[in-house]
Order: structure tokens, then sequence, then C-alpha cells
């Protein structure tokens, strides 16, 4: 028979070819392509589709643009309650981390995926009774955790941000966040309400804005993200619709 190390070797290629067959079909589920790899920690990608969404099938998956590129760092993204935001975050971080795990992307042909050194999230209300952590302190533990690691190519998903606490305090302790997080070169995309965050962004050459659309008529979103414009929550017409 054969030895214990060319068994395990054979084992080993069996998991390698598997591995790289399961790539294939969910590839191919998704309809995905070959992303271009950057060397620097960017994103261009047009047409991207939350894999999870797209493999379930529930009705059509609108695709969106992610970018953040030509030296900008942040990208903030307004709007409308319901209306995308946090799907939009989700999606730029699962597709970078399938690019980097040698997937093929949900994208348009010629989406650029960067190389980022890590994906760091805050996203979803941490509240923890038992722990003693409201939703504003869940926030900052994760937050602490994120700038022990965080540095130079890292890609941050903050969803969210500034909530939990008075919103004045709020705004002005996440762009005290958000400076800190430019200056040591990570890239950042984040979700916020927050008034104060919005011009913010307007006045920093190294962040843009963009608006998840909404159309006002019938009261829905569009599910699209606006480059260049920051969006209203329309809190009054979703709660009316509900």
């Amino acid at each position: 028979g054969a030895s214990a190390p060319a068994m395990l070797s054979q084992i080993v290629l069996v998991a390698r070819v598997d591995a790289l067959c399961a790539k294939v079909r969910v590839g191919q589920r998704l309809g995905s392509v070959r992303p271009v790899i950057a060397k620097e920690p960017i994103l261009d990608v047009e047409g991207a589709r939350h894999p999870f969404l797209a493999l379930r099938g529930a009705g059509k998956v609108v695709p969106i643009k992610l970018s953040l590129k030509d030296g900008k760092k942040l990208l903030l993204v307004t709007g409308a309650n319901a209306g995308g935001k946090t799907v939009a975050l989700k999606t730029a971080g699962l597709l970078v981390m399938m690019a980097q795990a040698g997937l093929f992307i949900p994208a348009d042909e010629g989406s650029v995926i960067g190389w980022f050194g890590e994906v760091l999230a805050d996203i979803g209300d941490e509240q923890d009774i038992d722990r003693d952590l409201s939703t504003f302190s869940a926030h900052m533990t994760r937050l602490k955790e994120i700038f022990q690691i965080a540095g130079e190519g890292s890609l941050i998903l903050l969803d969210e941000l500034g909530t939990g606490t008075d919103p004045t305090q709020g705004a002005a302790l996440s762009v005290a966040l958000l400076e800190e997080l430019i200056s040591i070169g990570a890239r950042i995309l984040a979700t916020t309400h927050l008034d104060g965050l919005k011009a913010y962004v307007y006045g920093c050459k190294e962040a843009s804005n963009a608006a998840v659309a909404f159309d006002p008529k019938r009261g829905t979103p569009l599910y699209q993200l606006l480059y260049g414009q920051a969006g209203s929550s329309n809190a009054l017409e979703l709660a009316e619709r509900i």
C-alpha cells in the first residue's frame, strides 16, 4: 500500500481540486468575472452584486458601482432608511475578500479590486446586556479593536457611524475617528444619517459622498449609488409606507 506521506499528498491534491471545482461552480451560479487585481488599495467595480443575494435569487439584484480611487480614502454613503446602504458596505467587503481568496466576483468585466491588508468591519448593533454594553459602547469597543489592527491599506467598513448617542457629539467624534483613519492610510466605506458628517466630507479632498437613490413619487428606494451627492434619510416617508 501507499505510504502515509504519499496518501496525505493525494488527500491534499484532491482537496485542492475540489476547492477549485467549488470556486468554478459558485462563479458560474453568480455569473462572475475575473477581477483585475491592483497592487494599490482601490476599488473600481461596476455592476457589483451582493453574492448572497445573488445566490438566493430572491428577485432581481440591483447592481451598484463601488468606487474608491483617485486619491480618495473615504466614501460616505447616506440616504434613505432601508435604501441599501448596509448592503453596499457588505458587498464591497465580500467582493474584496472573494477576490483575495482567488474567487471570481459578481460584477462587470474590467472591474478592479485593489489589495487590502485587512478587511475590518463594525456593522450591526452589538448591544449586550450580559457584558453591560449599550449600543454606543458596543460600537466604541469594536472601533477600539479596529484601531488596534488598522494600518496603511486596510479596508474599514463602518455602518451607522455616530449613532447611539447625542447627534452633535456623535458627529464630532466620528469626524475625529475618520480623520485619524485617513491619516494612517486606511480606506473607509461608511454609512451615516448625520448631517455633520455629510458636510465634513464635502470639505475633505480625500473623501466623497454617495447617496442611495430614492424615488420620491413612489416613496421607494432604487438601491443604486449616486456619487457626488448626499442623501436624505426619508424617515417620514418610510414610516408612512410601513
